[in-house]
């Protein structure tokens, strides 16, 4: 599990979803473009909500992660992971959506620890 601070508010998601933001936040910001994510979150009672927040290109947009104990079981949802995924190679090329097969099965490299500190 890993905890996103995004502005002022805090957000508690599994690891694959947390770095999946990560990665379309640096494209976005390569690119000074931003937009508003939408993912699950752990919430205190055990229960499982969603958060929409902006990342990107944007002083108030700063998304970090910090990686939390394995105690709590990982919040897993591949789909927002896939489209997060998408959604970072299309900035990637400028925007213009291009077919998976079009892409390869390779991310851009990213230093996901960089950002995390």
């Amino acid at each position: 599990m890993k905890e996103i601070s995004a502005g002022a508010r805090t957000f508690i998601t599994g690891t694959d979803i947390a770095e999946a933001v990560l990665r379309y936040g640096l494209a976005l910001a390569r690119h000074q473009q931003v937009d508003l994510v939408d993912i699950p979150v752990a919430v205190a009672d055990g229960r499982t909500a969603r958060a929409g927040f902006t990342v990107g290109w944007h002083a108030g947009t700063t998304t970090l992660t910090t990686t939390l104990a394995d105690d709590d079981e990982e919040l897993t949802e591949p789909s927002t992971v896939i489209e997060l995924t998408e959604r970072a190679r299309r900035v990637g090329h400028h925007g213009r959506a291009f077919a998976s097969d079009e892409l390869g099965d390779e991310l851009p490299d990213f230093d996901l620890d960089m950002l995390s500190g």
